[in-house]
């Protein structure tokens, strides 16, 4: 018997020593890979996120409205079309009620389709209230959903003249991949509605670079929303219903990935692991997601594709219009705060492909040179940074961040787009509150004219040449 228990004991010494050595190994492979030091906070927060992606059911290719959701890795029948906005999110994109319940999450859809903290349209009708709407696309989305964030947003709010001791309610009112002219007439579309705004953030700029960009190599009018032919699943070709096929089994298959580690989540070795299939997959899914985007909507009816008069565009025209697309968007939501009396803050986002120096985990995992991403933001940012002083001094009060992470050498970013992790969501939170405490905001009076030089800016008709 004792010289059995010694062979058992002897055999666990065996099993403690190997496993603690994958575990000291995984470490190091994990600093390899990524650059930084492994966090079990950080990568089981990464774990959290995919297992709380539902299974997309393969019946709902076929669902209106269902496909958009899959090219933006949202969950199944996230999205619903709205007449004004393009599309508003769905009851489906609600997490467990439980959480809320329990008092671990503070936001709710509101009837009107945005991730809100209450009914803001509801809670305009208390003059004690200070609603804060949120607008721009997933990057200000994202802001708004982590409440550590939130809370530092709230804080430098109740700083305001008149704002102290006052409840404060935020509101989002875009969803992920809007871009303008969506977040003027979401804004537009809530005050008709009798809502009442004291605040408005707007975070934007990724989205007009490359989604307008990418509607016109797509033939789809530039100011329709992106993507917008993914909503009618009868005008897909049979590429594309496949390449939904690959993007439905590789988002399940991250499910069920990720749902399996979850039970080893305290092993650095199985994280790790998990980590590197996590990412292949992801790769794979993005792919699939990027081969979609470029099918073309020949033959498509104008419903789907819209007016073809930027369809033989010269780049110079194009690029008029994408730009002007971005101010004018900016100037009509400043002139909505000025006649609405509330205040507006605008914030040209930062992006990985420009000015930031990137981590080695952010260039093993995060920059990529010749995606859509990266050549639409070193086409545009130039010109949109150079007319940020130009709006300010029409009277927008707009300002530009594409600076902020400049002297920043950690990891920042979470995807090859414009996404960030909690860090970089902290420090965006902040330099977000403290623009909002300074009383240097301009403000375009509300008859404010059209500049004289804007008045002879060429339009399609004009500009419109064949190539």
């Amino acid at each position: 018997m004792k010289h059995f228990l010694k062979q058992i004991g002897f055999a666990l010494c065996v099993i403690g020593i190997v496993y603690g050595s994958l575990e000291a190994s995984s470490y190091g492979l994990y600093y390899f890979l990524y650059g930084e030091a492994f966090s079990f906070a950080e990568v089981r927060k990464q774990l959290g996120e995919q297992t709380n992606s539902p299974l997309v059911p393969r019946q709902a290719i076929a669902e209106t409205g269902t496909v958009l959701a899959h090219l933006h890795n949202h969950n199944n029948n996230e999205y619903i079309l709205n007449p004004y906005t393009g599309w508003v999110r769905s009851e489906q994109a609600l997490p467990d009620p439980r959480l809320r319940e329990r008092g671990e999450i503070n936001y709710q859809i509101s009837p009107y389709g945005y991730w809100a903290e209450e009914d803001p349209i509801e809670a305009s009708k208390d003059k004690g209230n200070v609603i804060v709407g949120i607008t721009g696309a997933s990057v200000a989305e994202k802001l708004f959903l982590n409440r550590p964030e939130r809370e530092v947003i709230r804080s430098y709010v109740a700083k305001l003249p008149g704002y102290k001791d006052r409840k404060i309610i935020f509101a989002m009112l875009c969803t992920g991949t809007y871009k303008q002219p969506q977040q003027v007439m979401s804004i537009a579309y809530y005050l008709a509605q009798h809502g009442r705004l004291d605040v408005l953030i707007n975070i934007d700029g990724k989205n007009e670079a490359t989604g307008t960009y990418v509607n016109q190599i797509n033939e789809e009018y530039p100011l329709y929303p992106s993507l917008w032919d993914s909503f009618f699943p009868s005008s897909f070709n049979a590429e594309k219903l496949a390449l939904l096929g690959d993007i439905t089994m590789w988002k399940n298959i991250r499910f069920y990935t990720a749902d399996s580690f979850v039970h080893v989540d305290f092993s650095v070795t199985a994280l790790t692991f998990w980590t590197l299939v996590d990412h292949y997959i992801n790769v794979k899914t993005v792919n699939a997601q990027s081969k979609i985007s470029s099918n073309k909507n020949k033959g498509s009816s104008y419903f789907i594709t819209g007016p073809d008069v930027y369809k033989d565009a010269s780049p110079e025209a194009f690029m008029h219009l994408q730009l002007h697309v971005w101010e004018d968007g900016a100037k009509q939501l400043q002139y909505l705060a000025n006649g609405n009396h509330f205040k507006y803050f605008q914030f040209l986002q930062p992006t990985p492909y420009r000015y930031k120096p990137l981590s080695s985990e952010e260039k093993a995992k995060i920059y990529d040179g010749n995606s859509i991403d990266a050549r639409t933001v070193k086409m545009f940012y130039p010109q949109m940074e150079a007319e940020v002083p130009k709006l300010r001094a029409q009277g927008v009060n707009v300002y530009d961040f594409t600076k902020l992470f400049e002297n920043n050498n950690d990891t920042i970013y979470r995807d090859s787009c414009c996404h960030l992790n909690t860090a970089g969501e902290d420090i965006l939170a902040h330099a977000i509150g403290e623009k909002l405490l300074l009383q240097d905001a301009p403000g375009i009076a509300a008859d404010a004219t059209i500049p004289a030089e804007e008045k002879d800016a060429p339009v399609a008709s004009d500009t419109a040449t064949a190539q």
